[in-house]
């Protein structure tokens, strides 16, 4: 049996394989203070479960290359970490590691059939993971396609988990849908309830709320800002937004897309632009596939 595992910013989700087919799956809460303590809640949860371990594929945030996370931006005590190591204590069992939106761009281009594909998360924060003729681009320092981290506003000027201002995910995750929102209280009229969140505002939104509107148009322009400068660099012909943020579905990506050809140039100003098809368990079909089918 092999195993997918999905570290997200409030919870681990972990999927058991067989031959492809996903299993069962089960969420583990992320209320750890140590990298450690997270090795132990993955793994015990597996064995209590299964007998035999053929493999871990783990998806990770942060900047990753040869199985060493040198910064996690929104899990700081998986800094300067290696999770496989810390697996190796527990079991001899084949262990891979990447990047969780690189996990979840490979589950939706493997199982899904497109050899090219930028793959965009939109949780917490906001990932990349791009996909080229069937190869995720890592980079030399583990930062390709660091969607979240590309600067994109000088007029909002919120910190980012990274410490600098103004990257793509301080306006375009979760989060940067709320700090909108709380940005423009007594500047616009608004009946949804505090605290404020995502669901809450997309909500709002669509029953034209006047507030949440003007949030979700501030969110989606600098979206498809970030997405047309993203597509200029490497034209993957695709991009797939997934993440809890998509669960917007089409209210989201119309806005999007007229966001994207506003910025765009006008040869890619078709590329597609559709939702994940996999949902949340991209993550864990990306990393089932990266260890179940991949040679170290």
């Amino acid at each position: 049996m092999y195993f997918g595992v999905d570290i997200g910013g409030t919870s681990i989700k972990v999927g058991a394989f067989n031959s492809g087919k996903l299993v069962e799956k089960w969420s583990i809460k992320l209320d750890f203070k140590t990298a450690e303590e997270l090795v132990d809640a993955i793994y015990n949860s597996i064995i209590s479960r299964y007998d035999s371990i053929g493999g871990i594929g783990i998806g990770c945030p942060g900047f990753i290359i040869d199985n060493f996370i040198s910064s996690s931006a929104n899990i700081h005590f998986l800094n300067q970490t290696n999770l496989v190591t810390l697996f190796h204590l527990k079991t001899n069992a084949k262990i891979r590691l990447v990047n969780d939106a690189n996990a979840a761009a490979l589950g939706e281009a493997f199982f899904c059939g497109y050899k090219n594909l930028l793959f965009v998360t939109l949780g917490t924060g906001v990932g990349g993971g791009l996909v080229i003729n069937g190869n995720i681009l890592e980079g030399a320092h583990g930062a390709g396609m660091e969607l979240g981290h590309l600067h994109n506003d000088d007029v909002y000027n919120f910190t980012c988990g990274c410490g600098k201002k103004g990257c793509v995910e301080t306006l375009s995750s979760a989060t940067g849908l709320v700090n909108i929102a709380k940005s423009l209280v007594g500047k616009y009229k608004t009946s949804v309830k505090e605290p404020f969140n995502a669901k809450r505002i997309f909500d709002g939104a669509k029953e034209n709320d006047e507030l949440a509107t003007k949030a979700v148009e501030i969110f989606s322009d600098y979206l498809g800002k970030a997405l047309a400068n993203a597509c200029i660099l490497v034209d993957p012909g695709i991009v797939m937004l997934g993440g809890g943020v998509s669960n917007a579905g089409e209210f989201l990506l119309v806005r999007v897309q007229e966001a994207f050809k506003k910025y765009a140039l006008p040869i890619i100003q078709d590329t597609k632009i559709i939702l994940a098809a996999l949902g949340d368990e991209a993550g864990m079909y990306g990393a089932y596939y990266l260890v179940a089918n991949k040679e170290d």
